[in-house]
């Protein structure tokens, strides 16, 4: 692909574009032309450049640009370089982040193995590991970006919650965490077992605890500063809850029954508990009953992988990440689970706080111009769990509808980087752009073969990361050892 600074003398990209990063880039290109292509080519691409020792050399610049071409490459056209198994089996349970899988090893009571998934396009290496932990975890949780691995267990028969914190890659205290074990007591509205889910950030620690009991109907939300051990925000009421981070501080929360998203900022907690009218911020939903929703972002805006930073030439730019939410209803004439799942800039949610005062409303109406939605359909039968979407970047991963007995998968992901659809129309490129009237995106497709002679494969989630597809086949052979397929650009 020909770089921005290229193709300045043959098109009016300031009328077009509209970016003034891009624009800038142009105005220093005659300075230092190699230094400055790079960079609007990482611009356009949704990318930012890493600390990397020697990029001003240019021989090491022209491979930085020879490594951005194979990487964007490789994603356009969904060709990936290298696949591999993962020794995971059913009733493991595990985390995926940044390209790292961590999973609690069922059959080997108190281990917790780690594996750094390599790619050869940005010189990611493979790498291995485990560590032991207390063998009644119930989940666990890693953040590449503040070398955290997290664990919840419960304690003293299920009355209360004990959260560890430590590193990632030894296993050893967090040295950031004052408090290196955190305890909650879980209140009456749990009368019996209860399952927790685990969010982390830089500095903020968030759990989604549910009571098992059906007709318990026990749920609440409680997020700490989990460098200091003080508790931020804490939610409790029978109302379904999902929470997901928006960056280091803000925090957005559904609860069962509602048609908004509500926005808190944890750095500025009030005094005296949590309400109404402590919510930064409201985010109306389509008109709609929804039974669940569920959000996932990829690596958070402002957050960077750091135990990739100095190894890998480039990131995911904060401009161009997205946030995923399926919203998820009841169809009254079928009786069959449906939804919606809605694609947003993260930039855009964040921007919306400096739109008006605390406690603002944002009716869907004002705000699903600058989204993308795809209606889906649960299948008969299938839980709540299994239909989950993932995003990486400013790219959508769906699962998909039509595996099954055909013995393979197709596959598609989405690319909403609004600055590589901009340049393209700027530059007349023969790209198909789709989502008018909303957020704009392109789609590209891939079909995956599974293992040979096996049939009635079902996929269960399908995961992204900057680097890999990663399928979990929730329906593996028992001690097959490979549940888990990854494919790497």
């Amino acid at each position: 692909m020909p770089s921005v600074a290229e193709l300045v003398p043959h098109s009016d990209l300031q009328e077009n574009v509209g970016d003034d990063v891009v624009l800038d880039c142009f105005r220093r290109a005659h300075e230092d032309p190699l230094v400055e292509r790079y960079n609007s080519d990482l611009f356009v691409s949704g990318l930012e450049r890493a600390r990397l020792g020697g990029d001003e050399e240019d021989h090491l610049l022209v491979t930085r640009r020879e490594q951005l071409e194979q990487y964007q490459t490789r994603w356009s056209r969904l060709e990936f370089a290298s696949s591999e198994d993962i020794p995971f089996n059913p009733g493991d349970t595990y985390d995926i982040a940044e390209g790292v899988i961590a999973w609690r090893v069922l059959k080997e009571a108190g281990t917790v193995r780690f594996l750094q998934i390599g790619s050869s396009s940005r010189g990611v290496p493979r790498l291995e590991w485990k560590m032991r932990c207390q063998e009644n975890v119930l989940c666990l949780k890693i953040d590449p970006a503040s070398n955290v691995f997290a664990t919840l267990a419960p304690k003293n028969n299920w009355r209360t919650a004990v959260i560890a914190l430590r590193t990632m890659t030894d296993g050893l205290p967090h040295p950031k965490a004052q408090r290196q074990i955190i305890v909650h007591d879980i209140y009456a509205s749990f009368s019996s077992e209860w399952w927790g889910e685990l969010h982390i950030t830089r500095s903020r620690l968030g759990v989604v605890f549910r009571s098992v009991d059906l007709e318990d109907n026990g749920f609440s939300v409680v997020v700490w500063d989990w460098t200091t051990g003080e508790m931020v925000l804490r939610l409790e009421n029978e109302r379904r809850k999902a929470i997901q981070f928006l960056d280091e501080h803000r925090i957005l929360v559904w609860e069962d029954d509602d048609n908004f998203l509500d926005v808190y900022d944890t750095s500025c907690a009030p005094e005296v508990g949590w309400s109404l009218e402590n919510r930064a911020l409201r985010l109306g939903l389509p008109d709609a009953i929804y039974f669940d929703v569920k959000m996932h972002s990829g690596s958070l805006h402002g957050s960077k992988p750091a135990h990739l930073d100095g190894v890998v030439p480039f990131f995911a730019a904060d401009s161009a990440k997205i946030m995923v939410i399926n919203a998820i209803t009841d169809n009254e004439f079928t009786e069959e689970a449906v939804g919606t799942s809605i694609i947003v800039l993260i930039e855009d949610i964040l921007r919306a706080f400096q739109k008006g005062p605390l406690g603002t409303v944002v009716r869907w109406e004002d705000w699903c111009g600058i989204t993308a939605t795809f209606d889906f359909k649960c299948f008969p039968g299938q839980t709540e769990d299994e239909r989950h979407s993932f995003v990486a970047g400013s790219r959508f991963i769906s699962s998909p509808q039509d595996c099954g007995l055909k013995g393979y998968c197709r596959l598609e992901v989405y690319d909403f980087n609004p600055h590589y659809i901009n340049f393209a129309q700027a530059t007349g490129q023969q790209l198909v752009i789709m989502g008018d009237g909303g957020l704009r995106y392109v789609k590209n497709q891939i079909v995956v073969p599974w293992r040979e002679g096996e049939t009635g494969i079902t996929y269960h989630l399908v995961h992204l990361t900057e680097d890999h597809v990663i399928i979990d086949d929730a329906h593996c052979p028992e001690g097959s050892g490979a549940c888990l397929r990854a494919l790497s650009v």
